[in-house]
């Protein structure tokens, strides 16, 4: 397992989904976050330890959007028939009626 530092490059769209926030988008920052302190994340969040006012919290959600993955794509009707039957189990019982 690698220990080293992670470099993360802060974007309007953030990459890979992680969990840093700046309001510099152009901020490069290396950090080991469970060695990073309760300060300095709320520094780097600009916050404090009361949270986010109303005007704030709804001016991130306006530049950043609602905190929700994605929903994933859904398989269409026969690929869920067929994945019904993707199974080792199924296999040899198939087999067994053809033979």
């Amino acid at each position: 397992m690698n220990c080293q530092p992670r470099e993360y490059t802060l974007s309007r769209r953030l990459q890979r989904g992680t969990p840093l926030h700046s309001r510099n988008e152009d901020q490069a920052v290396t950090l080991n976050a469970h060695e990073e302190s309760v300060d300095a994340t709320l520094a780097r969040l600009e916050t404090d330890a009361s949270g986010l006012s109303e005007a704030d919290a709804a001016a991130r959600l306006a530049e950043h959007g609602p905190n929700r993955l994605p929903e994933p794509p859904r398989r269409g009707l026969p690929a869920r028939f067929f994945a019904q039957f993707h199974n080792i189990l199924i296999y040899v019982l198939l087999g067994a009626a053809v033979v």
